[in-house]
């Protein structure tokens, strides 16, 4: 009975610990909610144009091509006018707007022995976090006794991933249906002691693009 009752406890144990670390896991993982041009879907709605959304990518129902033409004409159209309405022509580039929801803040207690633990330490932490990984990894190396491990062996380091994107041009739709974007889109990204994203080693990677989705 006793035994039985030992068996019990260490189930009971077991589960109470490994719940809650495949929760917490489970919430770091949760899918990305994709982010879509509302500059876009405003033109098709104002203009009773049926679309669909799949993974962040605009797709017009009616895929005909005077349909398609229109919706390019639309796309041009509203392009112009913007542009007419500011008394410079800095309206495009359009400033740059926040993708929030890629952004990324998190910490984790390091040690800076040596550099090779450290750089290996944060590789694995890096591949649960970024994808891709290495150059997450590329700019935490670089901090390494330039911005910390200066004072103390171990810290705990904060890493922030910041994704803003500015329009650069109207778009146009493809012979699927397909509404692309002319986007800029920039990564910024920091390993810093400090929690509120400043100092440390930073880095900044501007691309152009097509869609709001970040693909690095």
């Amino acid at each position: 009975m006793k035994k039985i009752t030992l068996i019990f406890l260490s189930l009971i144990l077991i589960v109470s610990v490994v719940a809650p670390v495949i929760s917490a896991q489970s919430e770091t993982k949760e899918p990305i909610i994709p982010m879509i041009d509302e500059r876009i879907t405003g033109i098709l709605e104002s203009n009773n144009i049926d679309y669909a959304v799949s993974d962040g990518t605009i797709i017009i129902s009616d895929k005909s091509e005077t349909n398609r033409n229109r919706v390019n004409q639309l796309l041009i159209a509203s392009f112009r006018t913007d542009v007419n309405l500011q008394s410079a022509m800095a309206t495009y580039p359009s400033a740059w707007q926040s993708l929030k929801n890629y952004n990324f803040a998190g910490s984790k207690k390091f040690s800076g022995a040596t550099k090779t633990a450290f750089v290996a330490a944060f590789t694995a932490y890096a591949k649960n976090i970024a994808t891709p990984w290495k150059e997450l990894v590329a700019v935490a190396a670089g901090g390494y006794a330039a911005y910390y491990f200066i004072n103390n062996n171990t810290e705990d380091l904060y890493t922030f991933i910041t994704y803003h994107y500015r329009t650069m041009g109207p778009g146009f739709v493809d012979s699927n249906g397909t509404v692309y974007g002319d986007y800029e889109i920039r990564k910024q990204t920091r390993i810093t002691k400090n929690s509120n994203n400043t100092g440390g080693a930073y880095d900044v990677d501007t691309r152009r693009g097509t869609s709001l989705v970040p693909w690095f």
